[in-house]
């Protein structure tokens, strides 16, 4: 009898310790995308101290906590678009912004199309202070046909294996300032991606792609390629409260400047996805974020978030930095000047930049692309930092003699949408109307356009460069102003303060 409780004994501890791993596991993701530099807390027309990397560290802490006491992981991934727009950051080429996500433990961030405003050797060299890769599978040198960053990345957590890849949009030459760089070859992410699949299927289980593309590109290639599982999206700065679904993968996006944080809670049996559950988190919103239109695109969360004392320590010490450089007062608004949300035209902001650029070069008209426009002024002291936080990037203005026909042309560019996202022209000098993708009538100061007489044109230097699809410009033979479009809406705003907006409807819409 005592023999066989002995051997009963042996086999218990063996079953102990020969126990398989449980086969169902929890992974929570939190995704951010299009941060833009803002590192630090910020105002927006109505709300205040809201987003910044001190309140998303508390919110990333509690979620870790409640995740890893339940026996989860948790995943912390960005999409892409970390550089320019906020002065601060931009002079310190993000190190703030990349420093503190390494604080807060982001994993892998996917290249957007704004990491090549600059140049490839800044790039590198940002990247080398990050604690995660840098992803991109579509970037190639040209020369060599060699990849310049890793395209994906695996980690294993309680034998769920998750491949995480990445691309950013082809388009980047257009839509960055340094993308055109020669040494550079971006590749379409449909030729790419099934490659990178056909290496990640074998070592995985679940896949990840970080698209730094057009959500409607997102959303087609998430049809074409089913065996990805969860598409992250950024460019579009587009809220998603809820994912969309297409099959049976997931496609979700947060928005923008870190004013939400995606929350993505996955449950696993047998290495298969049994469950999803998503919110959209405001970050210290005390309003709901809506579009042009008054839809609810997110919503504040039900509490606010401490700001985290280590990270508003840092952030102090990053600014003060460049204090000086940017707190400079240049002028007054006595009206908030707004851009347009939805990225369409015509905006108070649009107009006033557009109104800048016509006063400086002396034209009968200037356009000014939408989405060179990244925030709005607020009531109040107009700062350096506020101006460069409008206008973060380093164009100057260029300036066209082109007849009327082909002042149509480029309008008809717009028209019948072959420009960009975010490609559509704000304009000074002159109105226009467009309806059915046509141009019906287009006036200058009042005078109908006439297709053969010669017009001043003013634009800058990334239009006038061809960007956001706008080739025509590039055809065309220009005159440099030199001056940065920056120093010159700062003189037109010491000039003209206190500034009201303009809400004139310059390029009308019809159904």
């Amino acid at each position: 009898m005592k023999l066989i409780y002995l051997l009963c004994l042996v086999l218990c501890t063996c079953c102990v310790f020969t126990q398989e791993p449980t086969s169902s596991v929890s992974l929570t993701i939190l995704h951010t995308n299009d941060q833009h530099g803002r590192f630090a807390a910020f105002n927006m027309i109505g709300q205040t101290d809201v987003g910044g990397m001190a309140c998303r560290k508390t919110f990333v802490d509690e979620v870790r906590q409640e995740v890893q006491q339940q026996g989860g992981r948790v995943l912390i991934l960005d999409t892409g678009d970390v550089n320019t727009g906020e002065p601060s950051s931009d002079a310190l080429i993000a190190r703030p912004d990349i420093e503190l996500m390494n604080l807060l433990g982001y994993e892998a961030m996917a290249l957007g199309n704004h990491e090549f405003d600059l140049k490839l050797e800044k790039l590198q060299l940002q990247q080398s202070w990050a604690k995660f890769p840098y992803l991109c599978a579509n970037v190639f040198y040209s020369s060599t046909k060699e990849r310049i960053f890793e395209p994906y990345k695996i980690i294993e957590y309680n034998g769920l294996r998750i491949g995480i890849l990445s691309v950013i949009t082809h388009h980047t030459p257009l839509l960055s300032t340094n993308g055109k760089d020669p040494r550079l070859l971006f590749e379409d992410p449909e030729v790419i991606i099934p490659k990178i699949l056909v290496e990640l299927k074998p070592k995985c289980d679940f896949i990840i792609a970080l698209m730094h593309l057009d959500h409607d590109e997102a959303v087609r290639l998430a049809g074409l390629f089913p065996d990805i599982h969860l598409i992250i999206g950024g460019h579009t700065h587009l809220p998603m409260m809820q994912p969309t679904k297409v099959g049976e993968t997931l496609v979700v996006e947060a928005g923008y400047y870190g004013l939400m944080m995606g929350r993505l809670d996955l449950q696993f049996q047998n290495k298969k996805l049994t469950s999803s559950q998503y919110k959209l988190v405001g970050m210290n919103l005390s309003k709901p974020i809506c579009d042009e239109a008054g839809n609810v695109q997110c919503l504040p969360y039900f509490k606010m978030f401490e700001q985290n004392p280590d990270v508003v320590r840092r952030v102090k010490e990053y600014i003060g930095e460049t204090e000086a450089l940017f707190n400079q007062v240049i002028g007054e608004a006595a009206t908030a000047i707004p851009r347009s949300v939805d990225w369409v035209p015509s905006s108070p902001l649009g107009n006033f930049i557009s109104d800048a650029m016509k006063d400086y070069a002396k034209v009968d008209i200037a356009f000014q692309n939408v989405g060179g426009l990244r925030d709005d002024i607020l009531q109040g002291p107009i700062r350096v930092k506020d101006l460069r936080r409008v206008l973060p990037f380093a164009n100057t203005i260029a300036v066209f003699q082109i007849t009327g026909e082909q002042i149509l042309q480029i309008l008809e560019v717009m028209a019948q949408n072959r420009v960009r996202n975010k490609g559509l022209l704000e304009v000074s000098g002159m109105t226009f109307v467009i309806q059915n993708q046509k141009i019906v009538q287009a006036n200058v100061d009042g005078i109908p356009l006439d297709p053969k007489k010669i017009y001043k044109v003013a634009t800058n230097s990334f239009i006038a460069g061809g960007g956001d699809g706008y080739a025509l410009f590039a055809q065309w033979v220009r005159e440099d102003a030199g001056d940065l479009l920056s120093a010159v809406v700062q003189a037109y705003i010491q000039k003209h303060s206190p500034l009201r907006a303009n809400p004139e409807k310059r390029v009308i819409w019809q159904p």
